[in-house]
């Protein structure tokens, strides 16, 4: 399969690129801030309702530091698998 396009719909696609404000990118260049994005576990799961949650049904059996640990780990193991997936080729 071929991917033609014409100049003159290149020059429409960098036009609307420019008046949008952004840098458009395809394959591995995920951008600059995905960097920070994929570094922060908050990114993905909100730590104040995870605790709340893990308070809210494990309260009873676990102390608050063994909550608070738990919601770290899952934090953690979450950021991981993310990573993970998108610095493998195959996410390409």
């Amino acid at each position: 399969m071929e991917f033609k396009i014409t100049e003159a719909e290149a020059q429409e696609f960098a036009y609307l690129e420019e008046s949008a404000g952004c840098d458009v990118g395809a394959g591995f260049d995920w951008g600059a801030g995905l960097g920070s994005f994929l570094a922060s576990a908050n990114s993905y799961v909100d730590h104040e309702k995870l605790l709340e949650l893990l308070r809210d049904r494990l309260g009873s059996l676990l102390s608050q530091e063994e909550i608070k640990d738990a919601a770290r780990s899952f934090q953690e193991q979450g950021r991981d698998r993310v990573v993970e997936k998108y610095q493998s080729p195959k996410s390409a």
